[in-house]
């Protein structure tokens, strides 16, 4: 059906097949089943490249869709699709959907920073970004203030923040992708 409306198809099974080619312009077409668009969106993090991300699937299921629209995928189709109904879907986002490349990018190193943080590290940061103080934060997990304080302090010369401001923007970039 691509190839019938203009476009190149390189059907791959797996993403690590995706990695033979690199097209340029591209488009990921991943068929929406347990996990293939977190898998997707480690591979290009993993990349670093970037390229518009449409999740299908046979029977569209309201959360499914929220789910993938939250992770940035930039379109949801229903399939089967009628061939111009499919190029109207992939060609109406074009150099619109999704983060740009270079926020992309940003977007992964910041995950890459947060992914070097113990559990426990990763649950305070979470809770400084949420607005927490030390002494709620201490209450939320049963610990002392002065525990978080270390744990805090830790956490930020991993990512390379200086201030809670720049701990609370890692995170959002960080989160571009996944929100």
């Amino acid at each position: 059906m691509l190839y019938s409306q203009g476009f190149g198809a390189i059907p791959c099974e797996a993403m690590d097949e995706v990695t033979m080619f690199s097209p340029s312009a591209s488009k990921l077409l991943v068929y929406d089943e347990e996990g293939a668009i977190d898998q997707a969106l480690k591979f290009l993090d993993k990349s670093q490249s970037w390229m518009p991300i449409f999740a299908y699937c046979d029977h569209i299921d309201v959360d499914r869709v929220v789910s993938a629209m939250r992770k940035q995928v930039s379109n949801y189709i229903e399939w089967p699709i009628a061939a111009d109904a499919l190029t109207q879907k992939l060609l109406l986002n074009d150099g619109e959907a999704g983060p740009k490349p270079e926020i992309a990018v940003r977007s992964a190193e910041m995950r890459s920073k947060i992914a070097l943080l113990t559990n426990r590290e990763r649950e305070i940061l979470q809770a400084v970004a949420e607005g927490g103080t030390s002494r709620t934060i201490a209450e939320r997990f049963s610990l002392s203030p002065r525990t978080v304080d270390t744990h805090r302090t830790n956490l930020m010369k991993k990512v390379g923040a200086k201030t809670i401001a720049e701990l609370v923007g890692i995170v959002a970039v960080a989160e571009l992708r996944t929100a």
